[in-house]
């Protein structure tokens, strides 16, 4: 985006900061395959930010036209159940049967109830709340594509370091290790990578190998510990940027054998284990990681 200038916010700004959040909503693409309603969406995305803290938000112009905008808020929290809030009025007024957006409320209703819970968790975890970039967004690419909220990985971060994640296991050389929700699939375990980072390949091949190594560590530990059929590794980054790699043990009474543990509803496979027996598993795996 060569010429574009950073300026601050105006009010004239506000259509195209909508139009750009809609043309980017998805990681960076379009939306309209999950969420139609332009309208609706961008209320959802940037109404907080445009109409409660404009003086945070920049935009991008090129050539007299706004091409991309970097936003940001006092209290995350704040700006969090704004978006919430939102989304539960569009609820009442029947999203959930609206073409354009039916698609997207059926879809995330159970994702969005978990997720907002454990970022508020961590939200309480932090010892402050600094001002923070929200998100960005920018049609040419020019601005790093972000999320709408806080970073979850961070957060999960976060959270362990603090010591309030019941499910973290141990902090390895490049990862912060703990229990997924989903422990239908017993000792599923997430690794963060300790600081924020949303592609493999910008980390140096030193650091690259030392989070494989973090891996297949893990990887052990579950083997000795509780013997599965085998051992399935994933890094997407697809939904969360931010670098980390899944670990799952599959089992004789695996229910899909030879498919991806996502091929199964969310609702089959989150099992929160019980207190005692959640805390002899993270006991037990960080024992067989030494």
């Amino acid at each position: 985006m060569n010429g574009a200038v950073v300026r601050a916010y105006r009010p004239g700004d506000r259509a195209a900061v909508r139009a750009i959040a809609f043309a980017t909503g998805y990681m960076g693409e379009p939306v309209d395959w999950l969420w139609g309603d332009r309208e609706s969406f961008a209320h959802v995305i940037t109404k907080y930010y445009t109409d409660r803290e404009p003086e945070l938000l920049l935009v991008a112009e090129q050539g007299g036209r706004v091409v991309g905008y970097l936003s940001g808020c006092a209290d995350s929290r704040a700006a969090s159940g704004a978006a919430a809030q939102e989304i539960a009025r569009l609820a009442r007024q029947g999203a959930f049967f609206r073409p354009g957006s039916a698609a997207f409320f059926w879809r995330s209703l159970v994702d969005l109830v978990a997720v907002c819970a454990l970022r508020g968790a961590a939200a309480r975890a932090r010892l402050s709340n600094p001002p923070r970039v929200s998100h960005a967004r920018a049609v040419d690419g020019a601005l790093v594509v972000g999320s709408a909220m806080a970073c979850l990985g961070c957060d999960c971060v976060a959270l362990a370091r603090s010591g309030r994640n019941p499910d973290f296991v141990a902090e390895l050389s490049e990862s912060i290790v703990t229990l997924a929700d989903e422990q239908a699939y017993r000792g599923y375990c997430i690794l963060y990578l300790k600081d924020h980072e949303e592609r493999l390949s910008a980390l140096s091949l030193e650091r690259q190998g030392r989070l494989w190594d973090d891996v297949a560590r893990v990887a052990a530990a579950l083997e000795r510990t509780l013997t599965p059929v085998r051992i399935n590794y994933a890094c997407l980054g697809n939904m969360l940027h931010h670098v980390h790699w899944h670990v799952t043990p599959r089992y004789a009474d695996d229910p899909e054998p030879q498919h991806p543990i996502w091929v199964r509803p969310l609702a089959e496979r989150r099992l929160a284990l019980p207190a005692t027996e959640r805390v002899e598993l993270v006991k037990r795996l960080r024992q067989a990681l030494g």
